[in-house]
Order: C-alpha cells, then sequence, then structure tokens
C-alpha cells in the first residue's frame, strides 16, 4: 500500500465525522400552518417566544438543541411541537400545523357564580372552555336562587364558529319549590309547568302569580318578585295543601246549597273545609226532602271526595199541599163594615179552615189560630193565621198564613226552634220556581202590599237590627273598639274587606290582624319599622294573603305620611283622614258614590308595583261590581242617627249620596219586595235598588240595609 493510501485511509472517519456534524448543524425546516393567519413562534431556552412568521416560517433546527415552536391564533387551542437535530432523525424538509381544538374565554357574573364545563366545576368567575373537533362542549353557570343560564359550543363543520369571548350574567332568580301532597299541579302565570318538587322561574324586574293545585284541595296562591327595592324571591320554599275544597253538585240542579247556615249557590258550589275544621252542607228545595252533610278535614279522619253529587228525593208533604203565593207574607184587607161584623166574618172564616183559636182579642184586634199540624214520611209541617188590626179609619186588618216546616219526621209542635219557614219568590206569576205549599186554604182576593205598608214594615226591621245589639255578630263590631278617628277608619276598611264568608271567621281574622299590629293600627301603619313587617307575614283570611296585606300597609302609609307621591296625585297626601282618598274625586251635584269609589280604586293601586292579585279585594264600580263591602263601609263611616251602629265621621259625603250596600241576602229581599226588577246582582242592580229605598227615604236611603239584610240573612226572606 503506498504512502497516500494509507494516509487516506487513516483520515477518512475523521473526514466523513465533519460531513455529518456540517449536514447536521445546518437542518431547516419550511412551515406552513392552517389557519393562514396564525402566528408561528419560537420558544427560547429562556421561555420567551420570538416571533418567525405569520401563516409560514422557516425554522433553523441546531445539532442535539430541541428546538420549540408554537403555533397561536385567537379563538384557537395553541399547539407546540418540537423538533430535534440528532442522529437517527428524520428531520422534513417541509412541516405543516394546523389549529384544530376552539378556545371560548367565558365571563360568569355575579362574580361568585360557579362554572361548569360538561358536568365539572372549573371555578367561578371567568373560565377558558376547549371544544375539540368534531365535538361540543356546555357550559353551566350556576349560583344558588338564580335560574341557570346554559351555553353549547359547537366545533363542527356546518355549525356557527364558537365566539372568542362569552359573557353569562345571571339575572333571572329562580326557586325550588317542595309541595305536600307530592303530586300537586304547580301552574305558573296561567301555564302548567310541572308537578311536586318543580323549579319556578321569575323573571328580572318582573313577578310571577304561582297556583298549587290538586283536586280536593283549596288552591294555594303565592307571587314572587324579582324586582330592585323589593326582597327577593326565596331559594326555596315549603308548600303544604291543608285546607280541603268539595264539589258539590245537586239534584234538581237549582237547589240551594247552604253553608254553615249561608246559602252559597244554586246547583253547583265549591265548599272549603279549612284544616282541622268541619262545615255543614244543606241542600234543599220547595218540594224536595232536605239533605244535611257534615264533611271534616282533620286528622286521622276520612278526608272528604273532591266531589259529592246530592239527590233530593220528593217531599211528600209538598206533593199532598195546595200551592198559594200568600203564604208567609203579610196582605191587608181593607173594609167598610163595622167594626164587630167585621171581626166576626174574619173569625167565621178562619174557623172554617183551623179547629181550634189560641187567641182572639177584638178589642186589640188580634186573633192566631193555634198550630195545624201535618206529619209526612220525611217532615211535619205546622199552619196558622194571624190577624192584626192594622188601621182604624178606614178599617184595615193585616193577615199572615204562617207555614214552617222541620224536615224531620214527627217534630213536635212545640219545638220551635226546629221549625223554618218555607219562602220562595212568588211575587210574579211567571215565575219558574214555584211557591210555598200550604195545607188547603181558601185564597182571598187581595192587592199585593202597598208601599206605605211595606215602608212601615221596613221601618220596623231597620229598629230592630240598627242598635248596639247589632253589633255583637256584625264586622262593624271591629272598628267600635277604638276611638281614635284614625284607628276607626283603619280598622273598619280592614274589617269591611274581609266581609264575606262566615262572620265568626270574619270577626276572628280581624281581631287576629289587630292583635299583629298591636292593637294601634294607626300608629302601626304609620310609624313601622320594616323588620314590624315581618309579623304580618302569614296572615290569610280565604284569599286575602300577606302580599296583599303588605300592600294595603303600604298604602295606608303612603296616604296618611304622604311620604311617596303616586304619578299624577290624587288628593292631599299626608292627610288625617280617610275620608279623602273617596271624597276628592266627587263632582258637585254627584247624586251617588260612582266617583268616590271609582277614583279610590284608581288611587289605591297607583302606588309602584301594586299587585294585581289584590285588585279583587278592592272593586270598583267601573267594571260592574257592586261594590257592597266598600258600600258597607262608607255607610258606616258616613251615616249617623245616634243609634249607635254606625258612626257618622266623615261629612264630605252626604247620606242621600250613599249606595245599599247589596249581597245575596239583600238582592233576594229586594227583589221579593218588588224593589229591584233588574236580574243581574251588578252595580246598576245597586243603584236601581237605592232609588227605590228613595222613595221612602229621600234623606236616608240605605238605612233601610238594616232591614233588607237582616230580613234575609236573619229571617231567611
Amino acid at each position: 500500500m503506498s504512502r497516500a493510501s494509507r494516509i487516506l485511509r487513516n483520515s477518512l472517519p475523521a473526514l466523513l465525522s465533519l460531513i455529518s456534524l456540517t449536514a447536521l448543524a445546518d437542518k431547516k425546516i419550511t412551515l406552513s400552518v392552517s389557519p393562514a393567519q396564525a402566528s408561528i413562534f419560537e420558544i427560547g431556552s429562556d421561555g420567551k417566544e420570538k416571533l418567525l412568521g405569520i401563516g409560514n416560517a422557516v425554522v433553523r433546527v441546531d445539532k442535539d438543541v430541541p428546538t420549540k415552536i408554537v403555533v397561536r391564533l385567537e379563538g384557537y387551542k395553541p399547539v407546540q411541537k418540537t423538533y430535534v437535530n440528532a442522529k437517527n432523525v428524520d428531520l422534513p424538509k417541509e412541516d405543516r400545523i394546523s389549529l384544530e381544538d376552539r378556545l371560548v374565554k367565558v365571563t360568569a357574573q355575579p362574580y361568585d357564580a360557579r362554572i361548569f364545563i360538561n358536568g365539572v366545576d372549573q371555578g367561578s368567575n371567568i373560565a377558558t372552555v376547549e371544544v375539540r373537533k368534531d365535538n361540543s362542549t356546555t357550559v353551566e353557570v350556576r349560583k344558588s336562587g338564580f335560574y341557570t343560564k346554559t351555553r353549547t359550543y359547537f366545533n363542527r363543520q356546518g355549525m356557527d364558529i364558537p365566539p372568542l369571548d362569552d359573557f353569562l350574567n345571571l339575572t333571572d332568580r329562580a326557586l325550588f319549590v317542595k309541595t305536600t301532597p307530592a303530586d300537586v299541579g304547580v301552574v305558573v302565570n296561567g301555564k302548567r309547568i310541572g308537578e311536586g318538587n318543580t323549579e319556578i322561574v321569575i323573571p328580572l324586574q318582573s313577578c310571577v302569580t304561582v297556583e298549587f293545585v290538586k283536586d280536593g284541595f283549596v288552591t294555594v296562591e303565592k307571587q314572587y318578585c324579582a324586582k330592585d327595592g323589593q326582597p327577593m324571591p326565596p331559594v326555596s320554599d315549603n308548600i303544604v295543601l291543608k285546607d280541603r275544597q268539595i264539589s258539590i253538585r245537586t239534584t234538581p240542579a237549582d237547589a240551594s246549597i247552604k253553608v254553615d247556615g249561608r246559602i252559597m249557590g244554586n246547583g253547583e258550589y265549591r265548599a272549603r273545609i279549612p284544616y282541622n275544621q268541619c262545615v255543614e252542607v244543606i241542600v234543599e228545595k220547595s218540594g224536595y226532602v232536605s239533605t244535611s252533610k257534615n264533611y271534616c278535614n282533620e286528622d286521622n279522619v276520612q278526608p272528604p271526595p273532591p266531589a259529592d253529587h246530592i239527590i233530593l228525593p220528593l217531599d211528600e208533604a209538598f206533593t199532598s199541599s195546595v200551592q198559594s203565593d200568600q203564604a208567609n207574607l203579610n196582605f191587608t184587607i181593607e173594609t167598610s163594615k163595622p167594626e164587630q161584623d167585621a171581626w166576626k166574618i174574619l173569625s167565621q172564616i178562619t174557623m172554617n179552615y183551623f179547629d181550634n183559636i189560641e187567641l182572639s182579642d177584638r178589642e186589640t184586634g188580634y186573633l192566631r189560630t193555634s198550630w195545624n199540624v201535618n206529619n209526612f214520611k220525611d217532615n211535619t209541617i205546622r199552619t196558622r193565621i194571624i190577624v192584626k188590626q192594622a188601621d182604624i179609619a178606614p178599617l184595615k186588618y193585616t193577615i199572615k198564613l204562617v207555614s214552617e216546616y222541620s224536615g224531620k219526621a214527627r217534630t213536635s209542635v212545640k219545638e220551635d226552634q226546629l221549625f223554618r219557614r218555607l219562602i220562595t219568590d212568588c211575587r210574579s206569576r211567571n215565575s219558574s220556581q214555584g211557591c210555598a205549599k200550604t195545607p188547603a186554604i181558601a185564597r182571598p182576593d187581595v192587592p199585593e202590599p202597598s208601599a206605605p205598608s211595606l215602608k212601615a214594615f221596613l221601618d220596623g226591621r231597620v229598629d230592630a237590627y240598627n242598635r248596639p245589639a247589632f253589633l255583637e255578630r256584625d264586622p262593624v263590631s271591629i272598628p267600635h273598639r277604638f276611638s281614635r278617628r284614625e284607628d276607626v277608619e283603619i280598622a273598619g276598611l280592614f274589617a269591611a274587606v274581609f266581609a264575606w264568608g262566615n262572620r265568626t271567621t270574619i270577626l276572628a281574622k280581624s281581631h287576629e290582624l289587630l292583635r299583629r299590629m298591636d292593637d294601634a293600627p294607626f300608629d302601626f301603619v304609620t310609624r313601622h319599622q320594616p323588620s314590624d313587617l315581618k309579623r304580618l307575614l302569614g296572615f290569610r283570611h280565604r284569599t286575602f294573603n300577606d302580599t296583599d296585606l303588605l300592600y294595603f300597609v303600604s298604602f295606608l302609609h303612603h296616604h296618611y305620611t304622604g311620604r311617596i307621591r303616586p304619578a299624577g296625585s290624587a288628593p292631599a297626601v299626608g292627610t288625617p283622614s280617610l275620608e279623602t282618598a273617596f271624597s276628592c274625586w266627587m263632582r258637585r251635584g254627584d247624586t251617588d258614590t260612582t266617583r268616590a269609589l271609582a277614583g279610590f280604586h284608581r288611587y289605591f293601586f297607583s302606588l309602584p308595583d301594586a299587585p294585581d292579585r289584590t285588585r279583587k279585594h278592592v272593586p270598583t264600580p267601573e267594571r260592574g261590581s257592586t261594590c257592597k263591602r266598600l258600600n258597607m263601609y262608607l255607610r258606616w263611616m258616613v251615616r249617623k242617627d245616634r243609634k249607635g251602629v254606625d258612626f257618622g265621621l266623615w261629612r264630605s259625603i252626604r247620606p242621600v249620596q250613599l249606595v245599599c250596600p247589596i249581597d245575596v241576602h239583600v238582592a233576594r229581599t229586594a227583589r221579593r219586595f218588588g224593589l229591584l226588577q233588574r236580574t243581574q246582582t251588578d252595580w246598576q242592580a245597586a243603584l236601581e235598588l237605592t232609588e227605590e229605598l228613595r222613595r221612602m227615604d229621600a234623606k236616608d236611603p240605605v238605612r233601610y240595609d238594616f232591614a233588607l239584610f237582616g230580613l234575609g240573612a236573619e229571617e231567611g226572606y
């Protein structure tokens, strides 16, 4: 081997190594990215990033030194890649990196709301959401007491591109209700949304009315609000339906339905049975045997059915009698005969139909027969005649055929408390309701009672009921507890508003409310602190609840103190009397209180955030309501006759302008006496009745409210 060959052989490894080192040290990669707007950075050994290019760049890879590349574009998850120039590593001359996974920056409010990504809690306030290619990611923002907001982001072809940033602000409130029984229906603003345990959403700056309904139970209604300046709704609420309700249907379809002694309807009625109480339901109709049932809503007692169909059997006593439209009515006979002859004829006619005369006194002109008793299978009827001398010149006699029934067989004639008068309006010859039936009598051909005799009759009943003894069981007794003018006004207003349903309950609830006000209603409504209002929570009377009560207190506070003036202000605020809340709307020449009641209604609901549900407790004649309870309140405040019932505190409204309170009792009695022809009981009926009463007393027509209500409610007319 030549010397040159030996030198080449010995130097070859070193030359090859040098060539290899030169090749490794000089490696470059042409890099392109997608999307083309993405930026390419090289990450130095100190962690700092150096921009190499946008869309593409040449990357130099040094020997044995890893080159870290990161590709970034806002809205995408960065992609990082490392290139190594070393033996046995085949580096490409060109490379391409694609950004495929999306990123969304989610900011949540309130600041402490929790952010959940695909069901996993990721913290509060801010979170970065990754949406992988061909997938979706669901984000929920949750906070107790708020309605959860949910957003789903898609990273799929054909779907909306996720935003770079998203702001999820919890505004609507939510509460979870738990109901007892468990299957109570939940109805929000008239739409049924669920049953049993349910989430209720209250949109921002609004209120929702929620009804909890179940067949056989009294519906519970609550209002929840999410408005500025008002207490926020609770996070949860427990609703317990306790009061029962039974739908009663009768055969015949026009039978009257009494609940605890008061006529509540005909044919159909929903009777309420408060928790831990019982109610007596009596169904009756002339010609049928009455039926009485007791329904109890007590623990460990069979609950009442949701509905009951009561069928009345025919009354043998009715079919065995003859019809008369003169039973239990006074009618007058005028005669020109001498008194002695007239008395003799009356006595003879009476003896033709009744065996015994119990009392006869010609001097005083009074005759009364003994009871004529008829016993039937399911009833006992007793009948008698009473004759009274009504006038001397000309000679007049008032005759009444009294017919009463017990509803039971073989009732002793002496048990007066068991007998009731059978009253049906027969003044119209075309009446479809039938008439009272009594044992056969000769029906005298006499005219209906004249206007003067009706006036005398009603005047007597006014005297009977317009007296202090009347107070004990009447709502007007509530304001009589006070002597201060403002206390009388406020207590009277609540007592009048509560005046529907059972009178015992009306009085009990009125006393309960006044106790919650420390028996000082004026001081309470004008000087209460916010914490004092907690005493009123939970108060309820029928459909009047604590929401209504709090608004009443707010209105009374406004009226008496004048700290809030409604838009288009009405009466002078800060006034010392409720009188101006009614009287300021009237005009000179007004003959009634139509303007006063309509204006009061508008004024009452002029404060901010007046609840819609409260409107049913303060009616207005503009909607045709009889306004019975407000008319009764005005009677208390305006009339003054020194009889000790009405107060007569107000002077700007005169008694002649008052409108007669009209309810089922007053309307029935008024129609019977021909004082009311209108069949619909509404505001026009109240005005019609009042106009008729003015014919009997032009200055104080509403005093006859005592007579009409007493005859209807107490005497069964």
